[in-house]
């Protein structure tokens, strides 16, 4: 397991509104600006998660756009060193899934993850942990 040291953020995309992650407007000097949501909008570097990426509304979609290729919403950038992952169920899994426009998906590194078809304790112990967390923690 590999840890960057990051703050993970995570959107779960079927429960937002646009207005969620691009914010609310303000007028600042006789001009509306929109305001991001605090939970994005940060100082240091984190990890945002935006989950249930296929399953959002087309609009939700289009909001996440300029985060996702600019690293930006509205006037507010993304810090340096900020990562942006993206996650979604599988159509052939009977997942609740919509189709994404190509200008989304081409930017992530697709990678699947298999359902594990061993005893999890069997999974656990070769992966040499301690026995004791495996039998308190695994049901």
């Amino acid at each position: 397991m590999v840890s960057l040291g990051l703050t993970c953020v995570s959107l779960l995309g079927s429960q937002l509104a646009p207005e969620d992650i691009i914010g609310v407007p303000q007028i600042i000097d006789g001009r509306s600006v929109f305001c991001p949501p605090r939970m994005i909008a940060r100082d240091e570097p984190y990890c945002l998660f935006l989950d249930e990426l296929n399953a959002c509304s087309q609009e939700v979609q289009k909001a996440f756009y300029s985060l996702i290729h600019d690293r930006r919403i509205g006037e507010y950038y993304l810090p340096e060193g900020s990562i942006v992952v993206g996650a979604g169920n599988r159509a052939q899994n009977n997942a609740i899934v919509k189709p994404m426009p190509v200008c989304i998906v081409v930017v992530f590194e697709p990678v699947h993850i298999h359902e594990q078809k061993t005893d999890p304790k069997a999974h656990l112990k070769n992966l040499q942990l301690n026995h004791q967390f495996c039998k308190s923690s695994v049901v």
